[in-house]
C-alpha cells in the first residue's frame, strides 16, 4: 500500500492527463472516506527520507491544503475538522512534521514548515500544542547549520509572525525561556533572525 499511494502522489503530477485525472480522483476518494488515515498516509509520506521528492512534497502540500482556505468560513470548517481530529491521529501526523524538519530534503523541510505552520495557526491560539515551542528551541541546538537556517528558523518565524500567537504567549516565563535559548545560539545570523521574529509581534 506504501508504494501504491506513494505511485499516486507520482502520477497526480504527470504529464498525462488521464493518469493525472485517476490520481486526483483516488486521493479525493481516500480523503473522503478516511480522513484521519489519510493524514497519517500523507505525513508518514512527507517523513520517509527514501520515498521521492516529488511525492513526499506534494503530500505535505496536501496536507496543508486539508488544512487551511483563503475563504474564511471554509478555513474555518478546516480547522474544525482538525481539531475534531482524535488526539492521537494528530500527534502521530504532527511527530511526522517535526521529524521533517531534520530530513536532508530541503523541499520537504520546507514543506514541513508550512504545514506546521498552518497548524499552529489552529491550535496555539486554543491554547493547544504548547510543547511546539520548547520542541523546537530545545532541539534546535542538536542540528547541522543548514538545517537550522532553511527550516527550524523559517518554521519558528512562521509561528511568531502570527498575531493569534500573542495568545498563547502571555506567560512572560515562557517568553524569557525563548529569549534565553535564543541568546544562547552561537550561530549569529540565527540569532539574529529569531530576535527580529519575536520583534513582529510588538
Amino acid at each position: 500500500m506504501s508504494m501504491e499511494f506513494t505511485q499516486i502522489l507520482l502520477n497526480a503530477q504527470s504529464i498525462d492527463a488521464s493518469a493525472r485525472k485517476y490520481a486526483e480522483e483516488s486521493l479525493k476518494q481516500f480523503q473522503d472516506l478516511n480522513f484521519p488515515n489519510f493524514l497519517l498516509s500523507l505525513s508518514g509520506e512527507l517523513a520517509n527520507n527514501e520515498k521521492p521528492v516529488d511525492s513526499r512534497k506534494l503530500a505535505g502540500l496536501v496536507v496543508k491544503n486539508a488544512l487551511d482556505a483563503k475563504e474564511q468560513i471554509r478555513k474555518n470548517e478546516l480547522a474544525q475538522r482538525w481539531l475534531s481530529l482524535d488526539a492521537s491521529v494528530k500527534a502521530q501526523v504532527k511527530g511526522c512534521l517535526l521529524q521533517t524538519l531534520a530530513s536532508p530534503a530541503l523541499n520537504a523541510r520546507s514543506t514541513a514548515s508550512q504545514v506546521i505552520a498552518k497548524i499552529a495557526g489552529i491550535e496555539l491560539p486554543r491554547q493547544q500544542w504548547p510543547e511546539l515551542i520548547r520542541s523546537l528551541l530545545s532541539n534546535i541546538h542538536q542540528l547541522q547549520s543548514h538545517v537550522k537556517q532553511a527550516t527550524w528558523l523559517f518554521s519558528l518565524m512562521c509561528v511568531y509572525a502570527m498575531r493569534n500567537f500573542l495568545i498563547a504567549m502571555r506567560n512572560f516565563y515562557q517568553l524569557q525561556f525563548i529569549t534565553t535559548s535564543v541568546y544562547a545560539m552561537r550561530n549569529f545570523l540565527i540569532r539574529s533572525a529569531l530576535y527580529h521574529a519575536l520583534g513582529s509581534l510588538a
